[in-house]
């Protein structure tokens, strides 16, 4: 696709790569014959653009549908688009990711392997059984083998050798594994340049369209403190990739909150407020609009004040209590309000 102009019905190239790398997938869907023992050759594999998202921003995916002269798939959970590698629309969306290779690495990996696919599917890969190794190998060790959904794998990797039924040499000559090497090398040398890389405006607001948050911690005591602390930030899932966004802001930090689940993090109201230009004056996903709005009047609240009445803690807690679409809060609403009338009256407020 040619680089567009973002409208009312579409999302810039971009724009979609950050949406791509946060909450994209590559997947490989594995055909298989209703005999497959009996036929040569036993399954066929196909490559499979996909972004799913909560049926909450249904509206971002149909814009990407349309982006793409695409489908969606809502169900009651989930808003779907998805598109084969050998279809028009699929066609469409790797001349996208051609043009703006991923910069995430795991979406980087699977592009990668998608494109090896590709290559050995045109050489007639699927018609030996070295080939058929080295397509099933691949296929198998992409990032997202164990995603609900199309990519989830009904067989073991060995039940499909056993339906290739190779040869020890037949095995040996498989390209899966130099194919492998190289994938991982290139990744590698992508995770080494993340960290100086500057992501524009429009990728950062795809990133945040997929995989954003914008968070606001209520640390609340009601004689000692009333912390109120805003914080924004993207799960990246990668440490290198969430680095990206700390060298882009020249601010930030990096945080790891369990094994390879890491996120990029700015915290403090002003520098939140420094990155309000990404959502300012702009289209977002209906969902995501909410939530911005509701973050910035908080800010807006207490820049003003008016939190140090009745009045404005009621509205404060209203605008943030269940603003987050995960997690919980450690106490009830109206714990939260009773701490803060506790607070204002031992300073003489109420």
């Amino acid at each position: 696709m040619s680089k567009q102009i973002e409208n009312l019905n579409t999302i810039s190239n971009e724009t979609f790569l950050g949406l791509f790398d946060t909450d994209g997938s590559v997947l490989f869907a594995v055909d298989s014959s209703s005999s497959r023992k009996k036929r040569f050759p036993p399954f066929r594999i196909r490559v499979i653009y996909s972004v799913e998202l909560s049926s909450s921003k249904q509206d971002l995916i149909q814009k990407v549908a349309n982006t793409f002269r695409g489908r969606m798939s809502l169900s009651e959970k989930t808003a779907s688009f998805r598109a084969s590698a050998e279809t028009l629309v699929g066609m469409e969306i790797r001349n996208v990711l051609l043009n703006n290779v991923p910069r995430h690495p795991g979406r980087y990996h699977d592009f990668l392997l998608s494109e090896e696919v590709r290559v050995l599917n045109q050489q007639g890969a699927n018609k030996t059984k070295e080939g058929l190794v080295t397509l099933i190998t691949l296929a198998y060790n992409n990032k997202v083998s164990e995603q609900a959904g199309i990519s989830r794998r009904k067989m073991p990797l060995e039940d499909w050798y056993e339906c290739i039924n190779p040869s020890q040499d037949e095995r040996l000559r498989g390209l899966a594994n130099a194919i492998l090497d190289v994938v991982r090398t290139k990744v590698s040398d992508l995770e080494k340049e993340l960290p100086t890389m500057i992501f524009s405006t429009d990728y950062v607001r795809g990133a945040h369209f997929g995989d954003g948050f914008l968070t606001v911690g209520l640390a609340w005591h009601p004689q000692n403190r009333r912390r109120t602390e805003f914080s924004w930030g993207i799960c990246g899932q990668n440490k290198a990739y969430c680095q990206a966004f700390v060298n882009t802001f020249n601010a930030g930090y990096v945080n790891k909150s369990g094994p390879n689940c890491y996120s990029f993090v700015l915290a403090g109201t002003l520098n939140c407020i420094d990155v309000f230009y990404i959502f300012e004056d702009t289209w977002m996903p209906a969902y995501k609009r909410q939530q911005f709005n509701r973050f910035q009047n908080a800010i807006e609240l207490i820049q003003d004040k008016r939190h140090m009445t009745i009045e404005g803690t009621a509205e404060l807690l209203d605008l943030v209590y269940d603003m987050s679409e995960k997690g919980t809060r450690s106490k009830k609403k109206e714990q939260f309000m009773e701490i803060g009338i506790q607070w204002l009256i031992s300073r003489g407020l109420a």
